[in-house]
């Protein structure tokens, strides 16, 4: 069985959250949501707790929760770093930084705890 599921332990995501609100008071998401609609920023302001949806946990919960169900993890591959936006489409050389780092963590092994979703290859024990 393959299943993709969220991340929401992202290094990356919380580290940006962490430096926006100590050190920039939250100037970066301001520039982030900037030319967005009013419904794509409740969107994002709800992504940020996942809308309450039943996938949206962390990486550590959902390993407990596949070996509570007798699976047997075979691999797991990380996914983007992060989730594309208008922001990137504005920003194209910060957007080629980040497929630099998404590439280089690739090529470095399965760095999954940078990134916005995994990937988990399962069989039934």
């Amino acid at each position: 069985m393959i299943v993709a599921v969220p991340n929401t332990d992202n290094l990356l995501m919380i580290f940006i959250k962490y430096m926006d609100s100590n050190f920039f008071q939250g100037k970066l998401k301001k520039t982030y949501l900037r030319g967005l609609t009013q419904y794509d920023i409740d969107i994002s302001k709800e992504g940020d707790k996942g809308a309450g949806h039943i996938s949206v946990m962390s990486s550590s919960d959902w390993f407990k929760t596949f070996r509570q169900a007798n699976l047997e993890i075979k691999k797991v591959r990380r996914e983007a770093l992060i989730y594309g936006s208008l922001f990137f489409d504005r920003h194209p050389i910060i957007f080629s930084f980040m497929l630099l780092a998404d590439k280089l963590l690739d090529i470095f092994g399965s760095f999954t705890k940078f990134s916005s979703e995994m990937i988990v290859r399962m069989r039934k024990e």
